[in-house]
């Protein structure tokens, strides 16, 4: 499992007040939004090493996020989850909360 090495886990949770998990299509529906939407757009905006994006819920209402990327060395805890936060900013927008775990490609 990703950053199973490591002795100390450093996790945050990021909740959002807003209730809605929808978001409309273009076609005028409505899609949940998936795991998959959130490693894309990870993947699309860092150079990813390591990588997993869990829909903890089930529903679409709370993610799971591990990331590992040398766009974090050098950055303090803070600044990394600032940087995916910032990302993620409109699918934070739709979903109750997310857990996040961030690491440097010089962590081991």
């Amino acid at each position: 499992r990703m950053f199973a090495t490591r002795s100390v886990r450093l996790v945050t949770s990021t909740r959002v007040t807003r209730n809605s998990i929808r978001r409309g299509s273009s076609c005028g529906g409505s899609t949940t939004l998936t795991a998959d939407d959130i490693e894309k757009k990870l993947r699309e905006n860092f150079k990813v090493e390591q990588i997993y994006v869990q829909d903890t819920s089930g529903s679409g209402s709370f993610f799971k996020i591990g990331i590992k990327s040398p766009d974090f060395n050098g950055l303090s805890k803070v600044k990394q989850h600032q940087a995916v936060n910032k990302v993620l900013k409109e699918e934070i927008s739709l979903i109750h909360g997310l857990q996040l775990e961030t690491l440097g490609s010089e962590t081991e």
